[in-house]
């Protein structure tokens, strides 16, 4: 391993199922970094459901951003910009020791986002805006590209499972859901 590293931020702007594809890069970070203060950059809807009660983050940061919102009513463009505007400062703040901009992170746009926050170390896929880029094939699989990512860390993870918390008012929730709409016990694919 390169070095002990103390605050890290974690760059997921991809939907929810490229980010459950990166939990086990997320899972190799936490466990050779136990004591390090782990945040995560994030979109508004689904990742953070994702991880909630999992323990890999300290802090959850939302990225609001005209284009990747679930609304109808989409907020306005100064608003937008302003709010990350305000995110960046308060991330910049944190003064982090690395970033780690998950797949896909190859476009030059997150890689200046990344920049931008200032962590030291940066590694991402191919942008000249991180400090390590990785060359990504698109014909590897996004577990496997993510993985890639741990290489400048010297980091080799114990295995290739993916994992999502489902919090126990979720698993109530549907369980009561099921038995109000006679949804039987059969298997089930939502």
């Amino acid at each position: 391993m390169e070095k002990q590293y103390e605050r890290i931020l974690v760059i997921s702007l991809a939907g929810i199922g490229d980010f459950i594809m990166a939990t086990t890069t997320i899972r190799a970070i936490r466990e050779t970094f136990p004591k390090a203060k782990i945040d995560l950059l994030t979109f508004p809807k689904g990742t953070r459901e994702v991880t909630d009660g999992g323990n890999y983050f300290n802090e959850i940061y939302l990225y609001t951003h005209r284009g990747n919102t679930l609304t109808k009513n989409k907020p306005p463009f100064f608003k937008t910009y302003f709010d990350a505007l305000n995110l960046i400062i308060s991330l910049r703040k944190n003064k982090y020791d690395l970033s780690i901009s998950l797949f896909p992170s190859a476009s030059n746009s997150l890689g200046f986002l990344a920049k931008l926050i200032g962590a030291k170390k940066r590694i991402g896929f191919q942008s000249k805006h991180y400090t390590d880029r990785i060359d990504w094939n698109y014909k590897e699989h996004k577990v496997d590209q993510n993985l890639k990512l741990l290489g400048p860390l010297g980091i080799t993870p114990k295995d290739k499972k993916q994992f999502v918390h489902i919090l126990k008012e979720n698993e109530v929730f549907a369980k009561e859901f099921l038995r109000k709409n006679r949804i039987g016990n059969g298997p089930l694919m939502g």
